[in-house]
């Protein structure tokens, strides 16, 4: 890391935090491009962590990379991705690693651009294998879980029951028909659809209770349960004010957390957002804000991941918060980003 960076990280570090929920903010990865997106998984006493690395959000040439660490702070990148990849995110099923992530199909007509998504696979950590497309063309996955020696996903797509495609003009309201659709995999490469879950919204988190219960969070404000086998869904739009963009969920402790992009902070901030943590209460069944990151940014952060180590609780996220060009990101786009860790304590 540059001279540049090292003061950078101190000054973040510096940066005062709630002491009773966040105790230390890391920058992971800061090369003076746009990281956004990571995810973070322990395999084979080891720890990886992917992201996307390109120009600018608006860009279209966003690769995948992926780093390995014994120990968290300490980080080697082991894998670039040669072909465009985006929103990439790990499962492990039997001992293999994969690695999910989206590619964009965005020709100058941008009214017929689609996207798929793909995946790549290493049984040893060091070897992948070529990219190949999972389930059909026009299906995004959104953060896999393993349960019961299967992958579930969440994947958004404008694809109907039938296969037909809907009108998705400005006229019809943009992605007013997209669905939510429940899928699940017994070898992460060939999967199935379980049930559409809601209709609406896109970038979905997904959690299996204790009681196998299956929760479901969906930007644009969608809580959603179901118990098996997962057909019937009840969806229920959570309070004004839950932006949760780029949702993860996870249970410590007994207890259900969210966290993601939150669009107005409980102390007026004016337009900043900040990547938020939510607690689920059950004596309103729905989620309270319990800790806000530092540095809160002006539209581009957030997209984080969870991980637990034995007692332990981290959060990756990404943020442009030091580069003050995302004032402009409505018009420009955030041309900077970089991959943070946080340590949390979830008592």
């Amino acid at each position: 890391m540059d001279t540049a960076s090292e003061q950078r990280r101190d000054e973040l570090t510096a940066t005062t935090v709630d002491p009773a929920i966040v105790e230390s903010v890391r920058i992971v990865y800061a090369d003076g491009r746009h990281n956004i997106a990571p995810d973070v998984i322990a395999w084979r006493g080891n720890f990886y962590l992917t992201f996307s690395n390109g120009s600018n959000h608006v860009a279209w040439d966003h690769h995948g990379i992926i780093m390995r660490s014994d120990n968290l702070r300490d980080w080697k990148t082991i894998y670039r991705t040669s072909f465009q990849a985006r929103d990439a995110f790990f499962a492990v099923l039997r001992d293999r690693l994969f690695m999910y992530f989206i590619v964009y199909h965005h020709p100058e007509d941008k009214e017929h651009g689609w996207v798929e998504t793909r995946v790549t696979y290493t049984d040893d950590g060091e070897t992948w294998s070529e990219p190949q497309r999972v389930h059909e063309r026009g299906h995004n996955f959104w953060r896999p879980k393993v349960h019961d020696g299967r992958i579930y996903v969440a994947s958004d797509t404008l694809l109907q029951e039938d296969g037909s495609k809907p009108d998705v003009s400005e006229e019809s309201g943009g992605n007013a028909d997209r669905r939510i659709v429940l899928l699940e995999s017994t070898d992460g490469l060939a999967w199935s659809e379980v049930s559409t879950v809601t209709r609406g919204g896109t970038e979905t988190s997904i959690h299996f209770r204790p009681d196998d219960e299956l929760w479901v969070i969906t930007r644009s404000r969608w809580f959603s349960r179901a118990k098996p086998p997962y057909k019937n869904w009840d969806v229920q739009r959570l309070p004004e004010g839950h932006g949760f963009a780029g949702p993860a969920v996870a249970e410590i402790n007994g207890h259900v957390y969210v966290a993601g992009r939150y669009y107005k902070l409980p102390r007026d901030q004016g337009k900043q957002h900040a990547t938020v943590i939510w607690k689920y209460d059950p004596a309103i069944d729905s989620f309270k804000v319990i800790t806000a990151l530092p540095e809160p940014g002006f539209h581009d952060l957030s997209y984080p991941a969870w991980l637990t180590v034995g007692d332990d609780t981290y959060l990756a996220y990404y943020s442009s918060h030091r580069y003050r060009e995302t004032r402009d990101f409505d018009t420009k786009g955030s041309p900077l980003a970089d991959i943070f860790l946080a340590k949390l304590i979830l008592s």
